[in-house]
């Protein structure tokens, strides 16, 4: 998200030790974008009766279609702009404990129209809403109620982190006596 095959192949150069190639960095980040789409469209055989869920904002880079640069190097490129985005992920528990992160989507917003489709998402796949019992989250916009037109009889539950997060917003040591 947001970087240049120049940039990821710096990167992969201090993980693997040497240089690869801007054509295989492409390959493999080809390979990746696929086994991330296959990820996001796979039925869901069974359901969780505990999700995790949460919205984290990042910058994405995206290219512009209509205008172009020259580099020093002499090449025309596409120009770049970095856009904020909330990425919406889905983290099913398992009864064993295990996690499975069964769903990403990324928005403009986060809200309940977002949710809902994040939520028909999973319920198209195969989730049955009437087995979801529990959702954890951060209180996000619109979560609530997204989650009581799609899952009407799981339970929200603040994520302890974000509890503690949010009691820290309102603690300091100057307050102290």
């Amino acid at each position: 998200m947001g970087l240049s095959l120049r940039d990821l192949q710096e990167a992969l150069y201090f993980i693997l030790g040497k240089v690869l190639s801007v054509s295989a960095v492409n390959q493999i980040t080809l390979k990746v974008q696929q086994q991330l789409e296959a990820i996001r469209q796979k039925p869901l055989s069974r359901t969780s009766e505990m999700l995790i869920v949460d919205g984290v904002w990042v910058d994405i880079q995206y290219t512009m279609d209509d205008k172009f640069k020259e580099d020093l190097s002499g090449h025309i490129r596409q120009c770049r702009q970095v856009e904020e985005r909330v990425v919406m992920a889905v983290m099913a528990v398992w009864e064993d404990g295990s996690e499975e992160l069964i769903l990403y989507e990324i928005a403009k917003v986060e809200s309940k129209a977002t949710w809902t489709k994040v939520f028909q998402n999973l319920i198209a796949r195969g989730l049955d809403p009437n087995k979801l019992k529990l959702v954890s989250s951060d209180g996000g916009l619109g979560l609530p109620a997204a989650m009581k037109k799609c899952f009407p009889i799981a339970q929200q539950q603040r994520c302890i982190t974000h509890k503690v997060r949010g009691i820290e917003r309102h603690l300091s040591y100057a307050d102290l006596p």
